[in-house]
C-alpha cells in the first residue's frame, strides 16, 4: 500500500487539526461543505475509505517567535463542522455541537512541528506513524503530538476521551 506522501501529510495536518478545534453542527444542513478529503483504504481506516466532509469555522491565529528562534503559532475560536463517512458501505456520522479549544503549533529550526491541543481534535493516523495506524479519531481532551520533516507523526500523549471513527462508520 502507497503511504502519503510528507507533502500531503503536512498539507492534512494542518488542515484538520486547525479546523477541528471546535464543532458547530448547524453548518452541516445549511450549507456545502468548505473542504473534503478522502482518505483510500487503510490510510484512516483499515477496512474502508474514509470521506472527511468539514465546515470551516473562525478563529484567530498569532505567531511570534521564541528565545531558540522557533516560530509558535497560537490558535483559539470555534472551528469546523465533520461529518465522515464510510465510502464503502455509505453509514456517515457527525460530530455534535461543542466549545472552543486552544492549539499552540511550534515549528523548530530542523523542519519539525509539535502540536499542543486542548480542546476537540480530530486524529488520523497513517500506517507509517508512531504508533502505527490506521486510526481516525474525534478526541476531547488533551492531546500532544510531533510532527517529522518527513511527515511522521508520533503521538506524545493524549488524555481524555476520544470516539474511534472507524468502528462507529463498520
Amino acid at each position: 500500500m502507497t503511504q502519503p506522501n510528507s507533502a500531503l501529510r503536512r498539507l492534512v495536518t494542518t488542515c484538520l487539526a486547525t479546523a477541528s478545534l471546535a464543532i458547530g453542527t448547524a453548518a452541516l444542513a445549511a450549507d456545502p461543505p468548505d473542504f473534503t478529503i478522502e482518505f483510500p483504504a487503510g490510510w484512516a481506516c483499515s477496512n474502508f475509505a474514509l470521506k472527511v466532509d468539514l465546515w470551516e469555522g473562525k478563529g484567530k491565529v498569532r505567531e511570534l517567535k521564541d528565545k531558540n528562534g522557533n516560530l509558535r503559532s497560537l490558535f483559539a475560536g470555534t472551528g469546523s463542522a465533520f461529518r465522515f463517512t464510510n465510502t464503502l458501505n455509505g453509514k456517515s456520522t457527525s460530530t455534535k455541537n461543542n466549545g472552543a479549544s486552544a492549539m499552540t503549533t511550534t515549528y523548530t529550526l530542523d523542519g519539525s512541528q509539535k502540536y499542543d491541543i486542548h480542546g476537540h481534535v480530530l486524529i488520523i493516523w497513517f500506517p507509517s506513524d508512531i504508533p502505527a495506524g490506521p486510526f481516525t479519531s474525534y478526541h476531547i481532551g488533551h492531546l500532544v503530538y510531533n510532527l517529522s520533516p518527513m511527515g511522521v507523526g508520533t503521538l506524545v500523549s493524549m488524555d481524555g476521551n476520544s470516539t474511534d471513527i472507524c468502528a462507529a462508520l463498520s
